[in-house]
């Protein structure tokens, strides 16, 4: 997942800690539920490291999908996949907006958590402009606005 710092510094990097954490869980459940899941998601993808992993468990057993609201990120994710030889199916939309409910058997989701102001939450959203690929831009993929939940919040809801 190198490319993603080099080509995409606007994307969260996927070989941070919390990243590595949830890769660990995913392998574990992974063994569990293959046989029961047909279509996996990964919203707010980044580079859609958690979708990959099971991508390249599941094979053809399963459509796997990765959804994110940023094109940078869309294009880390398809990099991804191409770079691991597996089928990711990458939308860019926001959340679960364009899925029929009940289609998503297994729904991966690695929100922005890091607690931060409203203020703080629009600048770093304004910052995160299509054509500004930099660190700073970057912001908007960790700030979780006040608490730290907001897009987990939004997601609850769409739900």
């Amino acid at each position: 997942l190198a490319h993603v710092s080099l080509r995409h510094p606007d994307v969260y990097p996927p070989h941070m800690p919390d990243t590595l954490f949830f890769l660990e869980i995913l392998r574990d459940l992974e063994l569990r539920t293959c046989g029961s899941t047909s279509v996996v998601c990964e919203v707010g993808c980044g580079a859609a490291p958690l979708a990959t992993l099971l991508a390249m468990h599941l094979g053809s057993s399963a459509a796997t999908l990765a959804f994110d609201l940023h094109s940078s990120a869309c294009s880390a994710a398809a990099e991804t996949a191409q770079c691991n030889n597996i089928v990711l199916q990458v939308a860019r939309m926001d959340l679960v907006a364009a899925m029929r409910p009940g289609l998503i058997d297994l729904l991966l989701c690695h929100p922005p958590y890091v607690p931060t102001s409203a203020v703080e939450l629009e600048t770093a959203r304004a910052s995160s402009g299509e054509a500004k690929a930099s660190v700073e831009a970057a912001k908007v993929t960790w700030a979780g606005g006040p608490g730290g939940t907001r897009m987990l919040g939004a997601l609850c809801d769409a739900l």
